[in-house]
């Protein structure tokens, strides 16, 4: 027999120990050692270039650990066909689901691992075992006609086992997909004469075709099929039994018929006359009227989940509600009653409810309304709460009576902080920002926006909101037609025989009259101008009166008519109340009022010592002053611009104090010089 040399491996390590002993310091070699990096590498050059055996190298704290990792390094060439047979698997998977349901699928799908110990290996050989420093490593070797047959089992076995990766792949919540799954694989087991293959499922060793059946089974029994009614037709819900999470892509049988859920997890409407008196349903997966070989149903009643009677569908006074929220945990109020999600609750049928969804201070509120048809024995919820994330919002405004608001502009909250500073953290988002001087609207709003990210501090300072210069003006134009009170007093003068002039009290003197009585009318025209500065207001007045004065003699009543032009101008305040409702202006004038006998009527009378005395012909003229509250009551929209108006008039001489009510038109203008709200610009408002 032929001596071998010693091996590579054998010589390197050799030296390595040899070295060792020569270096001093020699007693701390045992807490040195060799690396488990330096051992991985030596084995690995030792046999570089034996076609022989297929190799495994592994490393580990533990002997048990090195032969593990060993033996998953050889596995690894023989999973290449199990992870080509995924990609393909996965590119399926991507046809046949849809939006979000798809891309949580693949994520699913593509972070499952192949569990190495889904390879068959035989004939394994332990070539190197060797203890370095903090473990072992472990070198395995299989001789290399062994290998092959292993590699064509690997491609036999490949597809069953990428249905196994992808049916344990299916979340917790999907019993649907696991199903849809389950039925491939099984078809992919039977094509390939695999029913009895052995495959390790979880931490249990068990053959493909058990393998599916129970995943079909375990699908099955996980799926709740619940009816919702709405009038005379129905569609069917599909969901998680204890999550109620909604089982999107999967046909069910109802009463005959194939109908596939939608990405919400629901069927279509089918009218209610349409279904038996007792309706069969099953959970299908894949529709049995185009069955190919693609998948496979093992045998019907495996699918059977439930059956329901038709006249239930429309006589419940109570429906059993399934209320759903992702996440899960969610306190849920509908009404004044609550449940916890997921969870069942008993309401009345053929009403509405309030529904309020809270998940502590982390998610936000979610709220909505719902209507449970009269006679519906089911009805279903489902919310997904947002997780929150925040971000810090820290503005303020120049001036002590300037106010920060920020409104968030997905949800519609507001937050009024009560001085010119506002610092709070926030949901992520977009926001308002207004800065105002409270509700005044006569000064400007300064209006910016921010998209608030998650861990975003924003601030910012803004200048005090611009005085808007508000102006108000107009135009009053009124016709006194009535007027009451107003007699005249003793330093009111009067035109009398021969061109002498009496005062208005020596009337009953000079006539021996009994009684004087004095009715006074006029037509006024009245303009007022009202100016923005101020509030000040001009007013004139032009008019005519026909005053009437009775003396009485002897019992005997009679008539004289006292004709007169009017005239006066003034100036005063206004003030508009109720936006512009009612307008009212006091002002101080000075009137000068020309009087004449009328000369269509008699003005002959008998004097005090029974004499005939005929009245001048002559005029006389009064003025005086006097203070007017004047209002115009404003009585649009029935007629634009048009109103009532009424006026106190208390003069300082020559008459009582007297009323006037009239007619009157007002034309108001008003607003403001600069805008109501700005656009926040850099070096102007911050």
């Amino acid at each position: 027999m032929r001596k071998e040399l010693p091996s590579a491996f054998s010589r390197r390590l050799l030296g390595i120990l040899l070295l060792a002993f020569l270096l001093p310091g020699c007693a701390m070699l045992s807490d040195r050692g060799v690396s488990l990096a330096e051992l991985e590498a030596a084995g690995a050059d030792a046999v570089r270039y034996d076609r022989s055996f297929a190799y495994g190298h592994g490393t580990g704290d533990t002997r048990e650990a090195a032969h593990q990792a060993a033996r998953e390094q050889l596995a690894g060439e023989l999973l290449t066909q199990v992870r080509s047979e995924m990609r393909t698997l996965e590119r399926e998977l991507q046809v046949e689901e849809s939006g979000e349901t798809r891309r949580q699928y693949q994520r699913e799908f593509s972070s499952s691992s192949i569990a190495a110990v889904n390879v068959e290996l035989e004939g394994i050989q332990v070539d190197e075992e060797q203890r370095g420093q903090g473990g072992w490593y472990v070198r395995l070797r299989v001789p290399n006609d062994m290998m092959d047959e292993l590699r064509r089992r690997a491609r036999r076995n490949a597809p069953a086992l990428a249905r196994v990766e992808a049916t344990e792949a299916a979340a917790d919540t999907a019993p649907g997909r696991q199903l849809r799954s389950a039925l491939r694989g099984l078809a992919v087991v039977y094509d390939r004469n695999l029913a009895d293959a052995g495959v390790f499922a979880g931490d249990r060793r068990t053959t493909f075709e058990a393998f599916f059946l129970d995943a079909i089974t375990d699908g099955v029994d996980r799926i709740r099929v619940l009816p919702l009614v709405q009038g005379e037709r129905v569609r069917f819900l599909a969901i998680e039994r204890n999550t109620f999470t909604p089982q999107p892509g999967l046909m069910l049988g109802i009463g005959g018929q194939e109908l596939e859920t939608n990405s919400e997890g629901v069927t279509g409407w089918v009218a209610i006359n349409d279904l038996p008196a007792r309706i069969d349903i099953s959970v299908l997966g894949y529709s049995q009227k185009n069955a190919s070989d693609e998948w496979h149903h093992p045998n019907a009643a495996l699918l059977r989940s439930d059956s329901i009677d038709r006249d239930s569908l429309t006589e419940s006074r109570r429906a059993q509600v399934f209320v759903h929220t992702e996440p899960a945990g969610a306190v849920v109020v509908l009404n004044e009653h609550e449940v916890l999600s997921p969870g069942v609750i008993a309401l009345s049928s053929g009403a509405r409810y309030r529904v309020i969804a809270q998940h502590g201070a982390d998610y936000d509120r979610r709220e909505e309304v719902i209507s449970i048809p009269q006679g519906a024995p089911y009805a279903f919820v489902s919310l997904e709460l947002r997780e929150r994330r925040f971000g810090f919002i820290d503005v303020n405004a120049t001036g002590r009576q300037s106010e920060v608001r920020v409104r968030s502009l997905a949800r519609d909250d507001e937050y009024r902080p009560e001085s010119n500073r506002f610092a709070r953290e926030l949901d992520v988002g977009r926001y308002e920002i207004r800065v105002s001087r409270g509700d005044d609207e006569d000064y400007e709003q300064i209006l910016d926006h921010v998209t608030l990210l998650e861990g975003m501090e924003f601030q910012r300072a803004y200048s005090a909101p611009r005085y808007r210069e508000p102006f108000h003006h107009g135009w009053r134009f009124a016709i006194n037609v009535g007027r009451f009170g107003g007699e005249p007093e003793s330093d009111y003068r009067l035109p009398w025989a021969d061109g002498e002039r009496i005062a208005y009290t020596d009337l009953e003197a000079r006539t021996g009259a009994s009684d004087v009585d004095f009715n006074g009318n006029n037509v006024l025209l009245t303009v007022h101008r009202l100016f923005d500065r101020f509030n000040f207001t001009l007013q004139g007045k032009v008019g005519a009166a026909n005053h009437e004065i009775t003396l009485t003699q002897n019992g005997r009543g009679t008539d004289f008519k006292l004709d007169s032009w009017y005239a006066s101008a003034g100036a005063g305040f206004w003030y508009s109340f109720g936006n512009d409702r009612l307008i009212s202006a006091l002002t101080y004038n000075q009137g000068l009022e020309h009087t004449s006998w009328d000369t269509d009527t008699t003005v002959r009378f008998r004097d005090a010592q029974g004499n005939w005395q005929s009245l001048s012909s002559s005029s006389v003229s009064n003025r005086y002053g006097y203070i007017e509250l004047s209002n115009h009551l404003d009585l649009s929209p029935v007629l634009e611009n048009f109103g009532l108006t009424f006026s106190a008039v208390v003069p300082s001489e020559k008459f009582e104090p007297y009323v006037h009510i009239g007619i009157g038109w007002a034309f108001m203008t008003r607003g403001h010089r600069h805008p109501a709200t700005v656009r926040a610009r850099e070096g102007t408002h911050y």
